[in-house]
């Protein structure tokens, strides 16, 4: 299976979100997956898809939203994301397209971060749904969205230098309404690729 890996730095969440469209667009025109991992400056309350954007308000928190689905998430400094485009679900496993359902499509393309994190000294786990762990502490979280045609996107918000129970924080400053349902993580419940062991 062919992969292409492209990396850098992004100035903004909107940029992010374009780069996931572009993703997808490529992968149908190349018939291969596509992985860009990226960084954000600053501190970043990430949206899901179907989340509401909270009013705004003057802060330090830049509020953006993935392409893909899921939880909300802590990016910027210290964090790192990854968008996954492939033409279809089972791109990463198979050349057939429909021996992936919906319910497997993490489940396969999570297996690249688990190894990678293998690799710096950290043993993560899937445990299901749409994170990844460490010593059962939240490390990272996922999202996917398949488009009509059936190229797939995944993406992460993975936490390598600051914890992911920034999230509550974040939440705090960018939507101190509390418009959008974020879970509170606490300090124990959460970690990051520097505190739990890695490299």
């Amino acid at each position: 299976m062919e992969l292409s890996i492209y990396c850098g730095a992004l100035d903004s969440p909107a940029r992010a979100a374009s780069l996931s469209e572009r993703l997808l667009a490529e992968t149908r025109v190349r018939r291969h997956p596509l992985l860009y991992a990226y960084t954000l400056a600053g501190d970043v309350f990430s949206l899901g898809r179907f989340h509401v954007v909270p009013p705004s308000v003057h802060t330090s928190v830049t509020v953006g939203r993935r392409k893909s689905g899921g939880r909300v998430a802590p990016l910027g400094d210290g964090y790192l994301a990854l968008a996954l485009a492939s033409p279809h679900a089972a791109a990463l496993v198979s050349g057939e397209p429909h021996t992936v359902n919906p319910g497997q499509v993490l489940n396969r393309a999570v297996r690249g971060l688990l190894g990678a994190l293998e690799s710096l000294g950290v043993a993560a786990y899937y445990p299901g749904r749409d994170v990844v762990t460490a010593g059962g502490r939240v490390l990272a979280a996922l999202g996917f969205e398949t488009a009509d045609d059936g190229a797939t996107l995944v993406e992460a918000c993975v936490a390598v230098g600051r914890s992911f129970a920034e999230v509550s924080a974040f939440a705090d400053r960018a939507d101190p309404g509390g418009v959008v349902p974020v879970d509170l993580m606490l300090p124990e419940q959460a970690t990051c690729v520097a505190e739990a062991g890695g490299r």
